[in-house]
């Protein structure tokens, strides 16, 4: 399954129809993408990869679509020599491996005088892929249409803040104009998509067993 940016924002903008101009197309676009963001922190799924150590190296880039390391078994040597998989590995008396994560790489402290292929899980998000058009690959209508539950409030929500002091209240003779409520509707049906998305995000990692 996959579905396309362009698919996403044109849902997005169905069921939130811009007035006087907001949202922008600028602003659809940036919500849904921040929707997927905040969909992958909430619901991300853990996935496998392997890190390539080389000697000399210590710095290495993770997965494209890394949000946070799950397990990632360190190494311990015991009178200089690490037991490895792939076999024995001799290192200093005093070995003790760190590792620190930032922006995507994980770098390796000492630096690796072993070449070692490391198998790790981490938690995944949904990403953008560009071939012909801005992708999520792995998206399904499911993922889908909890992502626009999302991006519905937010939609919602700037169209009640576009309408704050916009209200009036007046009365000529017998007759009351009153609009002071206006935006109201914004609000609620705002906070209603917000409710439902968190509630739709407990549910999917209830029923997908991805939950962190």
């Amino acid at each position: 399954m996959s579905i396309t940016l362009d698919e996403l924002v044109t849902r997005l903008q169905e069921d939130v129809s811009a007035v006087d101009g907001v949202p922008t197309e600028e602003s659809y676009i940036r919500m849904v993408k921040e929707a997927v963001r905040d969909f992958s922190r909430r619901c991300g799924r853990v996935k496998r990869a392997t890190i390539n150590i080389i000697s000399g190296t210590a710095t290495y880039t993770l997965a494209d679509d890394f949000l946070k390391m799950v397990t990632l078994i360190n190494l311990t040597a015991h009178d200089g020599i690490i037991n490895s998989p792939q076999g024995l590995i001799p290192v200093s008396e005093n070995f003790c491996e760190e590792h620190t994560i930032d922006n995507g790489q994980i770098t390796f402290y000492p630096t690796p005088t072993y070449t070692l292929a490391r198998e790790y899980r981490y938690k995944a998000g949904w990403i953008l892929t560009n071939d012909v058009y801005d992708t999520y690959e792995t998206m399904g209508e499911e993922e889908a249409d909890i992502v626009l539950m999302k991006a519905s409030a937010s939609a919602l929500d700037s169209l009640w803040r576009n309408s704050a002091g916009k209200g009036f209240r007046y009365q000529i003779g017998d007759e009351m104009v009153d609009k002071s409520g206006i935006g109201d509707d914004h609000k609620k049906r705002s906070d209603k998509a917000e409710s439902g998305y968190v509630t739709a995000c407990d549910q999917y990692n209830g029923n997908t067993s991805r939950m962190l």
